[in-house]
């Protein structure tokens, strides 16, 4: 009967029990068999996705303005790896020989020209340089490196927010402010200085002009129709402390130094404003000359009101040889006023502005050609 039971597909209880044992171990064969394959698809999509994203990576994308190879012509300076420039105080002892005292001035913070000036034999032995032979170098050689070409250079750099061209120039050969001034600047001599950036041109071309004229000025006798001799003679220019001027002005040389007599003198390119009683300078400068402070005053301007140190100082127009009395008053551009102009004569035309001595009788109007 079983015979005829499987033979006519009806199956026996122990038959099914196996069936269904087979039918069980089957099925988590088509599982496992159905995980695997999603695992195999899952790894091929990643693989696909990473493939995908590396050929983006090296396709060059067209609208971006970060290029791989940027145009040399176009890259500002900041891409530019200059060398770092060096401490006032580390070029100052390089310029005596001493660099290895370098790292003691710098560790007690000796940074400006100010903290130079204010240095003594007693500083030096506290900070450790105890050869006295080298104290004495130290001390004596000051003012000749801050009257030096290359310090010179680096402080109209400064003057005309142009720091970061130094390391650039200095790779070049450009060592003084005349060689800068007798190079003719253009497309070729920008890259050949390192000068990327448009506004960096043109501050430079601006600045290098204004210094072009006044070296003229003093290379040029004056045309004028005085017998006498001018103390000195302005010109006209743009200040560097006048940001965004777009008119010249009248600019005369002068030196300032502190009343006393003692200590540093700045000779300084004064802007001319016969509206003023006071001379301004520079914050800067003020400090490094030492220059004795009056008191605060009111500081009156066409637009609003404004409380400002004032300080006693001494100004020698020219090539003069007289010391004027002067109180001064900070400000971002150096300016005299009425109160230095009234101590002189003046002969202005077109393109020159005479300095007289105001105890000649001559009249300029009077002399000979």
């Amino acid at each position: 009967m079983v015979a005829h039971a499987k033979s006519s597909g009806i199956c026996a209880k122990d038959d099914l029990v196996q069936m269904r044992t087979v039918f069980k171990h089957k099925t988590l064969d088509c599982q496992k068999v159905s995980l695997a394959q999603q695992l195999t698809n899952a790894l091929n999509c990643i693989a696909e996705i990473q493939t995908s994203q590396k050929k983006k990576l090296k396709t060059p994308n067209l609208f971006s303005r970060s290029q791989s190879s940027p145009n040399p012509s176009l890259s500002s300076e900041s891409q530019t790896q200059s060398p770092p420039s060096q401490s006032l105080a580390r070029q100052f002892l390089q310029f005596c020989g001493l660099e290895q005292y370098a790292l003691l001035l710098e560790e007690q913070g000796f940074q400006t020209e100010l903290d130079l000036r204010l240095l003594t034999q007693e500083d030096l032995s506290i900070i450790g340089i105890e050869d006295q032979t080298h104290r004495q170098i130290i001390l004596s050689k000051l003012d000749a490196f801050l009257s030096s070409d290359s310090h010179q250079l680096e402080r109209w750099l400064r003057e005309h927010d142009l720091t970061p061209l130094l390391p650039a120039l200095r790779s070049a050969g450009v060592g003084s402010l005349d060689q800068l001034a007798d190079m003719q600047l253009g497309p070729v001599a920008f890259h050949r200085l390192g000068v990327r950036l448009l506004a960096h041109r043109k501050r430079l071309q601006c600045a290098v002009e204004r210094y072009r004229a006044y070296r003229q000025s003093l290379l040029t006798p004056p045309r004028r129709r005085v017998s006498e001799r001018a103390v000195a003679e302005g010109y006209w220019a743009r200040p560097a402390g006048l940001k965004g001027a777009t008119n010249d002005f009248l600019c005369v040389q002068g030196t300032l130094r502190a009343a006393s007599h003692d200590g540093a003198a700045f000779q300084l390119e004064f802007m001319v404003d016969s509206g003023s009683d006071v001379v301004t300078c520079r914050q800067e400068v003020i400090d490094s000359l030492g220059l004795q402070l009056l008191g605060t005053i009111e500081s009156r301007g066409v637009h609003s009101t404004v409380e400002k140190q004032l300080y006693r100082a001494h100004l020698t127009v020219g090539s003069g040889t007289s010391s004027i009395p002067v109180e001064v008053m900070p400000e971002s551009y150096e300016s005299l006023g009425n109160c230095v102009m009234k101590h002189f004569r003046h002969y202005i035309t077109g393109d020159q502005h005479l300095w007289l001595d105001a105890a000649a009788a001559t009249s300029p109007a009077q002399s000979p050609q």
